[in-house]
C-alpha cells in the first residue's frame, strides 16, 4: 500500500548537542534505499495526483525547514527521488528560531535537572506527575530510562501545558542557556534559507506551508489560526514564486486542527493537507487530513544514541 513517510532531524552526531534526538544521515540513507529497493519512492517527475492514484507508491517528506533538509535535498535529487518539504516562515522573517526548536536544544544540550533549576530560577515549578497531554502522553510508552522520560514530560510542559505566555517562558529558559552572541551563531546553520528554498522548488521537489510559527492550530480560535495560515501561504508564495498547494499540520494528531483550520485552508486553495499517523493511505477521501508515518517505525529508523 502507498504510504507518506515523515522526517525531521537527519544529521550527524555532534559533541556540542550530546543529547539530540535525531536520525543519523547514514540510517536516512540506508532506509531510502530499503524503500526503494523495488522501485517505489516517487521519482522527481511523477505527479502528487499519480502518487494518489498508484497502490504501493512512497512519498518522503520533511517538516520544519531545516538546514539538515538541504543535505537530504541533494542526496535525493542524485537519486532522482521526490519529496515534499513543509516550512514555517517565523525564522525566514525574524531570524530567530521557533520555540519548539528552542525547546530541542535545550534538551539536547542539558541535563533534566539542569532544566528544573534554571525554570525554577524563573519561578516556575513542574510537577511531574500531573504532566499530561493525552496526544503526546504515546512518547512515554515503554520509556524506562529516568533521564528520558524526564525530558519528554519537561518538553510536553513547554510546549502544551505552560498556559499563559508559553513563547516569553521559552525564550526566557533559553535565553538563560545561550547567549545572543551563540544563538546567532547556531541560528546561521539551522535553518533553510530563501535561496535554498527556492532551489529546493526549482529542482521538482514539493514545498508546502508549515504555519507561521509552528502553533498546536487546534487550540486556536479562528482568527489566530487564519493567521497563521494565510501569513505562511504569503511568505512561502513569495519565496518560491508561485503558489502553494500543501499544508502540514504542526505537531499532529486529531489536537493539531479542526473544521476551522480546513475551512481557512480551502478558502486558500490549499488541496492537499497532512497529519501524522501511522496508516498506509488506502482509498483515500478525505485529503485535508492525509496520514503520514513517522521514520521511527520503519527499518533504519531509530532515534540516535551516543
Amino acid at each position: 500500500m502507498k504510504k507518506i513517510i515523515m522526517y525531521h532531524y537527519v544529521r550527524s552526531y555532534s559533541k556540542e548537542f550530546p543529547f539530540f534526538n535525531f536520525l543519523h544521515i547514514n540510517n536516512f540513507i540506508s532506509q531510502i534505499i530499503s524503500f526503494n529497493e523495488k522501485k517505489k519512492i516517487l521519482k522527481l517527475n511523477d505527479s502528487i495526483k499519480g502518487f494518489f492514484r498508484s497502490n504501493d507508491k512512497i512519498l518522503l517528506s520533511f517538516d520544519d525547514g531545516i538546514k539538515d533538509h538541504y543535505h537530504v535535498f541533494k542526496k535525493l535529487l542524485k537519486m532522482n527521488l521526490k519529496a515534499i518539504f513543509f516550512i514555517p516562515s517565523y525564522p525566514l522573517v525574524k531570524n530567530d528560531f521557533l520555540s519548539v526548536h528552542k525547546i530541542h536544544l535545550i534538551l539536547g544540550k542539558y541535563k533534566s535537572d539542569d532544566i528544573v533549576d534554571a525554570l525554577s530560577h524563573l519561578n516556575i515549578k513542574i510537577n511531574f506527575n500531573k504532566v499530561k497531554f493525552r496526544e503526546k502522553n504515546y512518547q512515554l510508552k515503554n520509556v524506562q530510562n529516568k533521564e528520558e522520560k524526564k525530558k519528554i514530560l519537561i518538553k510536553i510542559f513547554l510546549n502544551f501545558r505552560l498556559k499563559k505566555n508559553n513563547k516569553k517562558i521559552i525564550d526566557k529558559l533559553f535565553n538563560y542557556f545561550y547567549t545572543k552572541k551563540y544563538q546567532r551563531r547556531i541560528f546561521k546553520n539551522f535553518y533553510l534559507n530563501k535561496s535554498q528554498i527556492k532551489e529546493i522548488n526549482q529542482s521538482g521537489m514539493l514545498i508546502g506551508g508549515h504555519s507561521y510559527s509552528h502553533k498546536l492550530l487546534g487550540l486556536l480560535n479562528f482568527k489566530a489560526q487564519k493567521y497563521e495560515i494565510e501569513k505562511n501561504i504569503r511568505n512561502l508564495n513569495k519565496i518560491i514564486g508561485k503558489k502553494i498547494n500543501f499544508f502540514a499540520y504542526p505537531y499532529g494528531g486529531t489536537m493539531s486542527f479542526n473544521k476551522k483550520t480546513i475551512e481557512i485552508l480551502k478558502k486558500n486553495k490549499i488541496e492537499f493537507s497532512f497529519n501524522t499517523g501511522n496508516k498506509h493511505l488506502s482509498n483515500l477521501k478525505a485529503f485535508h487530513n492525509i496520514q503520514r508515518i513517522n521514520c521511527n517505525k520503519f527499518k533504519f529508523g531509530k532515534i540516535y544514541k551516543y
